[in-house]
């Protein structure tokens, strides 16, 4: 169960908690347990509620998530799609846009598979022409 979906239960256990059965933590347990929740977690939310008096998860720690704008995940697919030997650096630097963005893009939000050129031996050279 992910976050999202425990603090839709976590909401439905305070409402049920509160407003049908008059603050009886037992009946609130016996409801929930026929649904299959263990009854340490109704207990936890519960004890969670009267502590704090709101169902509500705390924000989760840390630096918030980078959201991209889609203007730069146009551009990164338009380059790519145009060019798929193209390598991140240089597609990073005719974007004007950091390698580790334009990697983050290309990979985990368009799903294009990152791919390593192989050099030929014995040519000293590479030559791509996008």
């Amino acid at each position: 169960m992910g976050r999202r979906e425990s603090q839709l239960l976590a909401e439905r256990v305070v409402h049920y908690y509160a407003e049908c059965t008059g603050s009886d933590k037992k009946k609130t347990c016996h409801h929930f347990r026929d649904e299959g929740v263990p009854k340490r977690t109704i207990y936890g939310i519960l004890q969670r509620y009267e502590a704090s008096g709101t169902a509500k998860y705390r924000p989760l720690p840390g630096r918030p998530c980078v959201k991209t704008s889609p203007r730069k995940l146009v551009k990164v697919e338009k380059a790519f799609t145009k060019c798929p030997n193209l390598s991140v650096r240089r597609a990073a630097r005719k974007l004007d846009m950091a390698v580790s963005t334009v990697s983050r893009i290309k990979v985990k939000i368009l799903g294009i598979t990152a791919r390593t050129k192989n050099l030929v031996v014995g040519s000293r050279y590479l030559i791509c022409f996008c």
